[in-house]
């Protein structure tokens, strides 16, 4: 999936995204969504790639493999309408406050709280794209429209946090490229797919989202990571 280079327009954005992923993914043959949930086992919930040296890195990179492979998780249960869809929701929620409580050394609770709720958000939304696009050609682009707007939310935060090593435009390219890999994913797991190429370059690109965090952390307040 090619990175996002530019910005998107509200009224196109999301129908470029969910159309153009739809037209690549109705030639495939259909497969068992049941057999796609066993891809579970195998790909979701790999280990976290190889981490840099430090305890920040490999917490980082720990919060975000949980983050993606949690969400996979979601994404092929709900899919398939098995119970065990809500739990893991609930633990992709629990996943977000972990997240946010990370950054809580370095910016304070109020930051920390104000990124929870953010991806709370971003969390919510998606389980609504998902649901929106159960039995039908594609999802809802309401839905898809205001998960950009969310991922914009988040950009902006982090670049408010740490304005001179989280740019603005790079933050949201980061969100946005994290969204459209996703919705390959989502879009492969509803037309029968497993979705299980998408999901290799959301995890890579996981890892690299938490490794600029963490970068952005350490340059930023260096002394208060000395020790993580």
């Amino acid at each position: 999936m090619r990175k996002c280079t530019g910005k998107f327009s509200n009224a196109h954005r999301g129908d470029n995204i969910m159309r153009n992923r739809y037209f690549q993914w109705q030639q495939w043959p259909l497969r068992s969504v049941v057999a796609a949930s066993l891809i579970i086992c195998i790909s979701a919930y790999a280990q976290p790639a190889r981490v840099p040296a430090g305890k920040l890195p490999g917490e980082m990179r720990k919060l975000w493999h949980d983050h993606v492979a949690l969400t996979r998780a979601y994404i092929l249960q709900a899919v398939a309408n098995q119970p065990s869809a809500r739990p893991t929701l609930q633990r992709l929620m629990r996943n977000q406050v972990d997240i946010g409580n990370a950054f809580k050394p370095y910016y304070g609770n109020t930051a920390g709280n104000q990124l929870t709720a953010l991806l709370k958000e971003h969390i919510a939304i998606a389980a609504k794209i998902v649901e929106s696009g159960k039995g039908k050609p594609l999802p809802s682009l309401t839905f898809t429209d205001e998960w950009f707007t969310n991922a914009d939310q988040i950009a902006a935060l982090l670049h408010q946090l740490n304005p001179q090593y989280w740019g603005l435009e790079e933050m949201k390219k980061m969100m946005h490229h994290h969204l459209k890999i996703t919705t390959a994913e989502v879009l492969a797991c509803l037309h029968g797919g497993s979705g299980a190429g998408a999901y290799v370059k959301i995890h890579q690109q996981a890892m690299e989202m938490a490794d600029t965090l963490t970068a952005g952390i350490q340059r930023q307040v260096p002394k208060k990571t000395e020790t993580a």
